[in-house]
This record gives C-alpha cells, sequence and structure tokens, in this order.
C-alpha cells in the first residue's frame, strides 16, 4: 500500500522551508529546459566557479587513498607540511574514513576545536563539551530538540535567520505538542524591539519558558556584544530562558 498526503505529518506539510520553495522548483523546471539559471537561494559559491580550498581536499584525497603516502613521487604531487598532516590523522584514526566514529566527534577533533575557542577566545574549553555535527542545521535541530519540552515553550528568533531554523522548528519530532511564535525583528536591535516582540505573542502561546534565539554567522558576522547583553536582559525581565547560537 502506497503512502498519500493524508499518512504525512501534517507539521511537514504545513512547513515553509523558502530556500527550497515555488521559486526554487520554478527555476529547476527552467533548467531542464535548457535556461542557464544562477541561484541564489542559498550561499553556493563554488557553483559560481569559486575555486575550493586545496588544502582540504588534498587531504582529504589522501585519507580517502593512503596508499598514495607509500609512494615516492607523492612528494612532489603535495607539499611537506599538508602529507605530515594526513600522517597525523591516520596515526590517530587508523581507520580511515570509511569506519564510523564516536557519534560526537572524533575525539583528537574536538580537542582541536576546544584547543582553538580557547585560543580564539581566551576562555575554557573542553574536548568532552563539544559536539560535532554535519553541518549548522543539524547542530540547531539537536539543541532546540534538547530545549523545547512542551505548548509553554517557545522560540524567538531573528526574521531574517536562516530559513532551516524555522523549517526544522515546524518539523521536529516533538513539534505537534510545541507553539511556535515568531514575531520578529528586521534589523532591530536594542531591548524596546525585543520586548514588543514578546509583548506581540499574543493568544497567551509560550507564556512558560521561552528561549531567545539570536543567530551568527560562521564567517565571524553576530550581534555586537550590546545587542547581546540587551537581548539577555529582556529574558531576565520576561522571565525566560535566554539561548544564543
Amino acid at each position: 500500500m502506497g503512502l498519500s498526503r493524508d499518512d504525512l505529518n501534517p507539521k511537514l506539510l504545513h512547513a515553509e522551508y523558502a530556500v527550497r520553495g515555488p521559486i526554487v522548483q520554478r527555476a529547476q523546471e527552467l533548467e531542464e529546459q535548457g535556461r542557464e539559471i544562477i541561484y541564489c537561494n542559498i550561499g553556493n559559491p563554488q557553483a559560481l566557479q569559486q575555486r575550493p580550498l586545496s588544502y582540504l581536499r588534498q587531504v582529504l584525497s589522501l585519507l580517502e587513498y593512503p596508499e598514495l603516502l607509500q609512494r615516492s613521487e607523492v612528494r612532489s604531487w603535495f607539499p611537506r607540511d599538508l602529507l605530515e598532516r594526513a600522517r597525523e590523522i591516520l596515526r590517530l584514526h587508523p581507520h580511515g574514513t570509511g569506519a564510523y566514529t564516536q557519534s560526537i566527534g572524533l575525539p583528537f577533533v574536538r580537542q582541536a576545536v576546544a584547543d582553538f575557542i580557547r585560543k580564539r577566545d581566551g576562555i575554557p574549553a573542553e574536548k568532552n563539551h563539544i559536539i560535532l555535527t554535519d553541518g549548522a542545521s543539524k547542530g540547531a535541530q539537536s539543541v532546540l530538540l534538547g530545549l523545547l519540552r512542551g505548548p509553554e515553550d517557545g522560540v524567538m528568533i531573528r526574521f531574517r535567520n536562516t530559513p532551516c531554523t524555522v523549517h526544522r522548528l515546524h518539523c521536529m519530532e516533538d513539534a505537534r505538542s510545541v507553539t511556535i511564535w515568531m514575531r520578529m525583528i528586521v534589523g532591530a536591535s536594542g531591548k524596546k524591539p525585543l520586548s514588543r516582540a514578546f509583548a506581540m505573542r499574543g493568544n497567551g502561546d509560550s507564556s512558560g519558558r521561552t528561549r531567545c534565539h539570536q543567530s551568527g554567522k560562521p564567517d565571524g558576522r553576530r550581534p555586537d556584544g550590546k545587542t547581546h547583553q540587551d537581548g539577555h536582559r529582556v529574558c531576565q525581565a520576561e522571565r525566560t530562558c535566554s539561548h544564543r547560537r
């Protein structure tokens, strides 16, 4: 017996994921008809012929095919430091790329992340407190799944946030018991716009714990310190729990 729309999770059917919406679907149709399409719905620089980082690709190629390291001519193909890095990774993880790893990531990689955080931010970091995920979306999903307990909880996110975050809020496993309000501010900062957003949630939604989700960018663009402080103060005044990604 086949599946129909009636068999699907209604939260999934009603979710809106702009970067995969009707405009993108229409663009794909035109592309199949032979039209040249430049997709601007996601950050995809290599599709626009930006060259990838050669270092990462070269290290991965050696990890995928470590027998190359035994060949004398490999020294003329790859820089010396790159060969040393590949050998060090294989020493720490001799199973290679085809084996399962710990679900939270390889220990030596998590240690490297902890060392980087300590060096960059000057704060303590412990590898056992670090979880590696296959992309930011999976990490956001895990955080939301752990924080949202029921219909009294809500998530406050920026209007111009990554669409996958909104999409996952609607589709996550416990979505049927979670009320989510997203009255957000476009490009606004300070306590007044945040307070207005809390006041406008309406209808008693998310009257219990509320998570204030302030998303930064992996390239370093993020709200400044004052904006974060304002967010925390508003959350404290509203007796909510502030979370920052």
